[in-house]
């Protein structure tokens, strides 16, 4: 393929969002699923020849850099990009069914545009060949995001959804700030330009460019509900419909830790990491977010809330394996990205279809939810055994990467955290299984019968959670793809 088809993507999904407004509200749905599906087909064969050749790169308008825009696709975009369409391929079929009971007719194009930005700005941050773009479709993808949330015209969505958008602003107004102070002291924007002039600028300016690290992790790791920068998560994705916050939860927060990875260990390389305690700070609020993010789980009574607060620790296994020191962790973090995504895709969508099924979403009315939709309680079992790590389970793979990689790195202490959150996470998504399947609800009786709900609800979760048992029993190719990766990165 030539380097000019690596923007047609990106093209087809812009053009589709510029398009949809203007279309009436009962063709935005086919119109954006048909958006999609293209933009799909013309990523397959960039991934292929990315396998196959290595790293493709296009400079825009044929301007090289420093000046020009350069977009990049390495095995790390190729990784994250397939991910982005593994989850928002089914998501986007759930919408077409569950949104016009949560989304005003007239607003289903706005709802579509925003969800096809969504989708482009987080392919435009895994290619980002610079500073400036990255902030750009860094910026794009958190208004999306926000609107998204306040699609539905609830109070709660609105207050969850303005919560959301102030704390992003914070947490953009520090990237800009790291890139303004990287830009100062290397004068430099393009990624690569910038780590060859790095080692050389940065002992004559060590307090600014280790100020530009602290407002860099700060920036992302509001975006990343890192703790404690989380607070705006679990309002935001327990409000929004649930393809959206499939999309929120699964995708949006992983892709400010690809901009993370590409960015610090990619870019910045080992000069920055000996100028700030940078893997130190990471570990220790990795740990925080699994175990502040676990209890909170664990204290919740609301459905949704509870797998929100439930991503707040899975980020924590993300982070902890990046700063872990040990190629076989950071090997499980980036697979971690995948099979969360698989997992908490799934497990929003069955969420949705049970609540939308028993028009309840707190955990003691759905007890005995699995007699009246037993096919969406199972494949929200499948992931959330995935969650806790059982075997044969994506879910397996990466804690037992991380697990392995902690020991591997000398920090039996990181290995037991891994563990004792499992149980933890048992302790919160077990009872809702068990509960579910097996507890009797207000007639007292088990009865099983076919979920009444339509199969566009059922069978984007029933297909997410096969995913994630094909990918648990044959985890060869993302395995590989993240060892890859992690080879490429780590520091």
């Amino acid at each position: 393929m030539t380097s000019a088809q690596l923007l047609l993507p990106l093209l087809t999904l812009l053009v589709a969002a510029l398009v949809l407004p203007l279309l009436k509200p009962r063709r935005a749905a086919p119109f954006a699923l048909a958006a999609l599906g293209l933009a799909f087909l013309l990523w397959l064969p960039l991934t292929a020849s990315v396998l196959h050749s290595g790293t493709v790169t296009y400079h825009l308008g044929g301007w090289p850099p420093p000046v020009g825009i350069e977009i990049t696709a390495d095995k790390l975009a190729v990784f994250f990009g397939g991910t982005v369409f593994l989850v928002t391929l089914p998501a986007a079929f759930g919408a077409v069914v569950d949104l016009p009971a949560a989304v005003p007719e007239r607003a289903l194009p706005s709802f579509w545009t925003l969800y096809l930005l969504l989708v482009f700005s987080l392919l435009g941050l895994a290619e980002a060949g610079d500073l400036f773009n990255t902030y750009v479709f860094l910026e794009i993808s958190s208004l999306a995001a926000c609107a998204l949330v306040a699609s539905v015209h609830r109070p709660a969505n609105l207050e969850a959804a303005f919560k959301y958008l102030l704390l992003s602003t914070v947490g953009s107004g520090c990237v800009l700030m790291a890139i303004a102070l990287l830009y100062m002291v290397t004068g430099q924007l393009n990624l690569g330009f910038l780590a060859r002039e790095l080692p050389y600028q940065a002992p004559l300016y060590p307090k600014i460019v280790a100020a530009a690290g602290t407002f860099l992790l700060a920036g992302l790791g509001v975006k990343a509900a890192l703790f404690p920068l989380h607070t705006w998560l679990p309002d935001a994705h327990a409000s929004a419909p649930a393809p959206a916050s499939a999309l929120l939860s699964g995708l949006v927060v992983k892709a400010y830790v690809v901009v993370l990875v590409r960015v610090v260990w990619g870019t910045l390389g080992q000069v920055f990491l000996t100028l700030l305690p940078f893997k130190t700070l990471l570990l220790v609020l990795a740990t925080a977010s699994i175990f502040f993010g676990s209890i909170s789980a664990m204290a919740q009574v609301d459905l949704k809330r509870m797998l929100a607060y439930s991503t707040v620790a899975q980020m924590g296994y993300i982070f902890l394996g990046l700063a872990a020191g040990n190629v076989t962790a950071f090997t499980g973090a980036i697979l971690h990205i995948f099979n969360h995504a698989l997992l908490k895709g799934t497990l929003f969508l069955a969420a949705g279809t049970i609540i939308r099924r028993t028009g309840e979403r707190h955990l003691p009315n759905l007890i005995g939810s699995g007699h009246t939709c037993p096919t969406a309680l199972s494949a929200f079992s499948i992931a959330a055994l995935g969650m806790v790590g059982i075997p044969a389970t994506c879910g397996f793979t990466s804690k037992w990467l991380l697990t392995v990689g902690a020991l591997q790195a000398g920090s039996p202490l990181l290995a037991w955290v891994v563990l004792l959150s499992s149980l933890l996470n048992a302790a919160y998504y077990l009872p809702v299984i068990i509960l579910g399947f097996f507890g009797h609800g207000s007639t007292g009786e088990i009865r099983f019968h076919w979920d009444r709900v339509p199969a566009g609800l059922l069978l984007p979760a029933g297909f997410l959670a096969c995913a994630s048992i094909v990918f648990g029993l044959w985890p060869s190719l993302p395995l590989h793809l993240a060892q890859d990766i992690a080879h490429q990165f780590f520091l």
